[in-house]
């Protein structure tokens, strides 16, 4: 059963935060006169590699470029008020001007790439499932089975719904994919399926055959005690519109009051670095590298041995958005390069 999620889109306005607002004022309530911001401004968020950008500092309004420091956040080397990068990546820097730092900027910068091929395609499957759903264990063998049969096009999420496993996230995802029943299972925002092996085969090589992929993704990963850092590269063979989500899962999870033969759960969603619907990235232009950024906290319960950290890009389709390909790499010093199809 093929389904258009022409609504998906509409729920990015939900998932936006909102934050709090300070009130403003030129004092403290005390009569004390409030501290004047240091803020540090670039000419622009995103350019090429090779294109020089300009900064300016400054202090409650005043222009203080030629009397402060910028610094490179990442490097922690200083930089002129003139820049240019040499490279893809994300950028971040800071002003310094008499002991005060500035909220720090960012600045992206894309680059152009020699097509090698056809990147290599994989699919996502979210599997809503639960401990307590007797029939979940059949979607979960016969999704095991398909992976034997056609190895390596496959990455599994497993979107726990309502039992010891399940994240806030797990009940939005089920309800944006109007999900009125378990087992299901979701591809590629696209097509659902339940746990006929018949269904499943049908629905990922309907994935596979009508869908190549466009893009390709090449990502790095490290953890500390509590923070898992992800930084991701991605390569477009097409023009349009995309998104990026990137969220952690976990393996080995046990509980033994549930439906698993074995009482353990793998692939279990832990986290979104990114909403579950994703950042965008805007109109991107075929043959162009974007780098990105993603950071988890990393919760004293997962075994960080276990988790892997998923990377998919999504392109908008009109109303709709689907998931054009998917990567899978583990949270501590995982890696992925660029995957090309064999000729």
């Amino acid at each position: 059963m093929t389904m258009y999620f022409k609504h998906f889109l509409g729920m990015l306005c939900a998932a936006a935060l909102v934050l709090p607002v300070a009130g403003c004022g030129d004092s403290d309530g005390e009569g004390t006169p409030a501290e004047k911001e240091l803020e540090l401004v670039v000419s622009e968020n995103k350019v090429r590699i090779g294109t020089e950008v300009f900064f300016t500092v400054l202090d409650g309004g005043t222009d203080v470029t030629a009397a402060a420091r910028i610094r490179n956040v990442k490097t922690e080397t200083y930089v002129e008020s003139a820049f240019v990068p040499e490279e893809t990546g994300v950028y971040r820097f800071e002003a310094e001007l008499d002991g005060r730092v500035s909220k720090p900027v960012s600045l992206t910068a894309v680059g152009s790439f020699e097509p090698q091929g056809e990147f290599y395609r994989q699919v996502l499957v979210q599997k809503f499932t639960a401990t307590w759903c007797q029939y979940c264990p059949l979607m979960t063998s016969g999704l095991e089975n398909l992976d034997q049969e056609v190895p390596d096009r496959m990455i599994v999420m497993a979107v726990h719904c309502n039992d010891a496993f399940s994240i806030i996230e797990c009940q939005k995802l089920a309800d944006d994919f109007r999900i009125v029943g378990l087992p299901s299972s979701v591809f590629d925002y696209r097509v659902l399926a339940t746990y006929v092996a018949t269904e499943l085969e049908k629905a990922l090589e309907g994935e596979l055959d009508d869908y190549p992929a466009v893009c390709g993704i090449a990502a790095e990963s490290e953890a500390g005690l509590e923070r898992i850092n992800v930084e991701a590269k991605i390569r477009f063979s097409e023009k349009g519109r995309y998104r990026v989500c990137c969220a952690v899962v976990e393996d080995g999870l046990q509980y033994m009051d549930g439906y698993s033969e074995d009482g353990y759960y793998n692939q279990v969603l832990r986290a979104f670095a990114t909403s579950r619907t994703g950042v965008t990235l805007g109109e991107c232009e075929a043959g162009t590298e974007y780098p990105c950024e993603y950071a988890f906290t990393a919760d004293r319960k997962w075994n960080l041995a276990n988790c892997r950290v998923l990377i998919y890009v999504m392109k908008e389709e009109g109303a709709a958005v689907y998931t054009n390909n998917v990567v899978s790499l583990p949270v501590q010093n995982g890696s992925c390069d660029y995957r090309y199809e064999a000729e």
